[in-house]
């Protein structure tokens, strides 16, 4: 859409006369000559520069609503098109966009679109975080919203899917509101938070406007097809529209003219003939190229990739890939994602994905790898594995699937640790949390009320939403007769963890503690050579 708003369209001072220099930019000169100065100024006065980029965008959210940008857009690719010589070619996907009613905040003299008898061109509500009470608050009726981002690829590949499902139930006269919610840009509070952007466009049904608690989302690829059944689910059989099923679009960067490298460059379109391999496993990296965590991980997988290119074993049976999750995609819904970096091991001849579980080392994925292999590997020049010190004897009560529930649900409270074997703050947390256990074993009122209690994440899996483990170590207090945990956000120390238990404890708990050690000086070695004029202190 920006093509026909560049400077020379007369559409673009339509915009550009509704912001104030100062306010809402920084104005340059014609000949741009004092641009670096301007620059200078932002740079030196960071407080006024971002104030003038926050005014921007509350302008923008405030404003540029997307009937406003549409009637534009209409009329100035209109003007285009009376340049244009020959015919355009017209394909069954494009959706005629008829200019909106005529307001104050709209520009132009488009006829009033109310005095229409139907228009179902556009029957999309936009919601952002000022209206949304007020719109969601008043419906009766069932809502679906799409949630999703200007600056995602997939949003804007989805976003024509979502109106053609739209018009499809507008044409049905269905009582039904459909509405966008740019979830990026804008944030949306509570109980409407789940409009917010959570890495992925989606589509969310409330079965009315009021009742936020019972919000569904669409498990299913943003195809017409899918998004059409979702919400038929929720209306009657006489407002469900019928419509051909389509395929789910792949997005695909292109294909690499040199693959060479021992880290294969998987893309949409080389998906299935590369991670479906049917003689070797895959281990394929699903990484975005601004994860600050994917480029931390780039040397070392890089490096694992390098070693299992030299093993005569892996490089016969294994293919270890990545591919940019921003710009590629997938038909199989097994292979999804909403973090980076996703790892996820296929097995030859396998189109089920086994999700990377352990640490994000050279060690970690070869140990990974061998657990799962199709055909016995070994890999030269792996370091040796790390001292596991979790599997010595412990004071904490160990929990796993079979035994949660009676745990949790008993007539003490609970103190619970999940963590990972992995985990690095785990490993530095072991020897605290252990201490805290040892001194509550020695408690009387300890043992009567408290159960000291760590589970192993990795390998049991909760069912239970309240108990979603979303990092290591998460640390919980559960009271008594409750079943809800309480999130431990504090220090790690073993005194940190008494005072924690103290506060939610239900009853009064004593744990003796021995004395902190002074902390230990942090220094660097003594100068042997400390004659010059400025001394070195260490």
């Amino acid at each position: 859409g920006s093509l026909p708003l560049k400077h020379e369209s007369r559409y673009y001072e339509w915009f550009y006369a509704d912001l104030e220099a100062g306010v809402h930019y920084l104005p340059f000169k014609s000949d741009l000559s004092d641009l670096v100065d301007q620059l200078k100024w932002a740079e030196q006065h960071p407080v006024e520069a971002q104030a003038i980029a926050d005014r921007a965008r509350q302008y923008a959210q405030e404003h540029l609503a997307p009937n406003k940008i549409f009637c534009y857009y209409f009329q100035a690719l209109e003007a285009y098109a009376a340049r244009q010589k020959g015919t355009p070619t017209v394909t069954e996907d494009m959706v005629k966009v008829q200019p909106t009613a005529a307001a104050p905040s709209c520009a132009c003299e488009s006829e009033d679109s109310e005095s229409k008898e139907v228009d179902i061109s556009y029957p999309l509500v936009q919601l952002n975080s000022k209206n949304i009470a007020r719109l969601l608050g008043e419906e009766r009726k069932v809502v679906v919203v799409a949630s999703y981002s200007s600056f995602c690829n997939k949003s804007s590949s989805f976003l024509p899917k979502f109106l053609k499902a739209a018009r499809a139930f507008a044409a049905k006269k269905a009582p039904v509101l459909f509405a966008l919610a740019e979830g990026l840009t804008n944030r949306y509070p509570a109980p409407y938070d789940f409009c917010n952007y959570k890495s992925q466009p989606r589509v969310l049904v409330l079965p009315s406007g009021r009742e936020t608690e019972k919000v569904e989302v669409m498990d299913d690829f943003l195809t017409v097809f899918n998004i059409v059944k979702f919400v038929s689910n929720h209306v009657a059989g006489e407002f469900r529209p019928s419509v051909p099923e389509d395929l789910p679009e792949v997005m695909s960067q292109a294909v690499p003219a040199d693959n060479s490298k021992p880290v294969k460059v998987v893309v949409g379109n080389t998906f299935d003939s590369i991670v479906f391999d049917k003689e070797k496993d895959v281990l394929l990296e699903i990484y975005a190229p601004w994860c600050g965590h994917c480029k931390n991980l780039k040397p070392l997988y890089e490096e694992f990739a390098r070693l299992a290119s030299l093993s005569p074993t892996a490089s016969k049976s294994l293919v270890v890939a990545k591919m940019d999750g921003t710009e590629n995609t997938t038909r199989h819904k097994a292979f999804s994602w909403s973090s980076y970096p996703t790892i996820l091991f296929v097995r030859a001849g396998s189109h089920t994905p086994i999700p990377f579980s352990g640490p994000r080392t050279i060690r970690g994925f070869y140990d990974f790898v061998v657990k799962h292999a199709s055909h016995p590997i070994d890999i030269a020049g792996v370091p040796p594995p790390e001292v596991d010190v979790f599997s010595g004897p412990t004071a904490a009560t160990v929990v796993n699937s079979s035994n949660f529930d009676a745990i949790v649900n008993g007539k003490k409270d609970v103190l619970l640790e999940v963590y990972a074997p992995w985990c690095g703050h785990c490993k530095r947390l072991q020897p605290e949390y252990e201490l805290f256990a040892k001194a509550a074993v020695k408690s009387p009122t300890a043992q009567a009320h408290l159960v000291v209690a760590k589970m192993d994440g990795t390998e049991t899996r909760l069912s239970n939403p309240d108990f979603k483990v979303t990092g290591f170590p998460t640390i919980w207090f559960i009271k008594k007769g409750s079943g809800k945990p309480i999130r431990h956000t504090g220090g790690r120390s073993a005194r940190d963890l008494l005072k924690f238990v103290q506060e939610h404890a239900t009853s009064k708990i004593d744990v003796e503690l021995p004395p902190e050690e002074p902390p230990k000086p942090l220094s660097q070695a003594v100068p042997t050579d400390n004659s010059g004029p400025v001394k070195v202190i260490v």
